[in-house]
C-alpha cells in the first residue's frame, strides 16, 4: 500500500507541475483575439467528458479503494505490529475510516467507506467547476483553453482528498451541500429530458412530413413509432408501480409515495393532451422518470418495514441510475437546443 500510495503522489507532483505550466501558458498568451468569443461547442463536450471522468472516479473509489481499505483495517487489527511500519498508508486508512468505526459490520463500514469515497469525487468536481465558472466569467474565452491541463488538475483534486479526513467535511459538510445540489440536478434533469422528448417529437414528426411529401402514406411509420415509443414507457412505467406496490405497498408512506407518483403521471398526460402544443411522447418520458425516481426513493428507505431490499446490492438502480445520468450528460452535450442557445449568446457577447 505504501509503495502504490508513494507511486500515486509522485504521478500528482508530476501532473500538477505539467498542468500548472500550461494553464500559465495559456494566461499569457491566446491562440485566438481576446474579441473572439468561445464557439457554441466550446468546453462543453470536454466537461461532459471531465464529468464522465469524476463518475469513473466516484466507482474506483466506492467498490476498489473502499474495498481495500476495509480488508486492511482486518488485516491490522489481526496483526497489531503491522501498524507503525507505514505512516503514511496508516494516515490514508483512517483519514477513509474516520466516522465508519461506528459499525461492526465489515459490510457496513465498506458502504461508509465507499459513501465517502464518492464525496471525494463528486467534491472534487464541484470545486472544479465552481472555480471555473468564476474564471470564465473574467475570462470567457478560457472555456475553450488548455483542457488536458484542466483534466490533470481535476485529477490532482481528487488525489488531494483521499487524505482530508471524512468527519467533519465529509460526512457533515459536502453530503449536507450535496443533498441540496441533488435536488437541483433532478429538477434540471427533469428540464433536459422534457427538452430531449420534444425535440424527439418534432424530429420524427418532421421526418413523416417529409416522407408524406415524398410518397403519400410512407409518414405514418414515423407517427407509428411515436405511438409505439410511447406505450412501452407507458407500460413499463405501470408495471414497474404494479411492482413498487408489491414490494414496498405493505408501509402507508411507501403507498402514498407511488399513489401520487401514479396520479401525477397521469395528471400531466391528461394536461398534454389537452393542449394544442402537447406531446404524448413527453408525458410517456416524463412518467417514465417519475416512476424511476419513486423507485430510487423506495429501495434507499433506511426504514426496515417499508424496504425489505435493505442491505441489498441494488445493481439495478446503479445501472439505471447510471444509464440515465449518461442520457442527460450526453443532450446536454451534444444536443442541438444547448447548441442554439450558446449561440444567442455568443451573440450577445460579440455584440457587447
Amino acid at each position: 500500500m505504501g509503495q502504490i500510495l508513494s507511486c500515486v503522489v509522485l504521478s500528482a507532483t508530476w501532473c500538477a507541475c505539467t498542468a500548472c505550466g500550461s494553464l500559465l501558458g495559456a494566461c499569457c498568451g491566446n491562440d485566438k483575439p481576446s474579441n473572439i468569443p468561445p464557439g457554441a461547442n466550446s468546453g462543453r463536450k470536454r466537461s461532459v467528458l471531465l464529468m464522465i471522468i469524476a463518475m469513473v472516479i466516484a466507482f474506483i473509489f466506492q467498490y476498489w479503494v473502499a474495498s481495500a481499505v476495509v480488508e486492511s483495517n482486518d488485516e491490522v487489527t489481526l496483526d497489531a505490529a503491522e501498524i507503525a511500519k507505514d505512516q503514511a498508508t496508516n494516515f490514508f486508512k483512517d483519514n477513509w475510516l474516520d466516522g465508519c468505526e461506528q459499525y461492526e459490520s465489515s459490510e457496513l463500514m465498506e458502504r461508509c467507506v465507499g459513501n465517502s469515497g464518492v464525496y471525494r469525487a463528486a467534491g472534487s468536481a464541484t470545486f472544479f467547476f465552481f472555480l471555473a465558472a468564476i474564471v470564465v466569467k473574467l475570462k470567457p474565452s478560457f472555456n475553450r483553453e488548455v483542457w488536458p491541463a484542466k483534466y490533470a488538475i481535476f485529477v490532482l483534486l481528487c488525489a488531494v482528498t483521499v487524505f482530508i479526513p471524512n468527519d467533519p467535511f465529509w460526512n457533515d459538510i459536502y453530503m449536507n451541500i450535496a443533498r441540496i445540489g441533488g435536488v437541483a440536478f433532478i429538477i434540471v434533469q427533469q428540464i433536459i429530458f422534457l427538452d430531449m422528448a420534444y425535440n424527439w417529437n418534432d424530429s420524427w414528426v418532421e421526418k413523416s412530413n417529409q416522407a408524406e411529401a415524398a410518397e403519400t402514406g410512407s409518414g405514418k411509420k414515423w407517427l407509428v413509432a411515436i405511438l409505439v415509443t410511447c406505450v412501452f414507457l407507458f407500460l413499463g412505467s405501470l408495471t414497474v408501480v404494479g411492482l413498487m406496490f408489491h414490494f414496498f405497498g405493505g408501509c402507508t408512506i411507501s403507498a402514498v409515495f407511488i399513489s401520487v407518483t401514479l396520479i401525477l403521471s397521469t395528471l400531466v398526460t391528461l394536461a398534454q393532451l389537452s393542449g394544442e402544443e402537447g406531446s404524448l411522447l413527453a408525458s410517456a418520458i416524463t412518467s417514465a422518470y417519475a416512476t424511476y425516481l419513486c423507485f430510487s426513493s423506495l429501495s434507499r428507505n433506511p426504514d426496515e418495514t417499508c424496504n425489505p431490499k435493505l442491505g441489498e446490492e441494488d445493481f439495478t438502480g446503479i445501472i439505471l441510475g447510471i444509464g440515465i445520468t449518461m442520457i442527460s450528460l450526453g443532450w446536454t452535450g451534444w444536443s442541438y437546443t444547448a447548441s442554439k442557445a450558446m449561440k444567442e449568446e455568443d451573440e450577445r457577447y460579440v455584440l457587447a
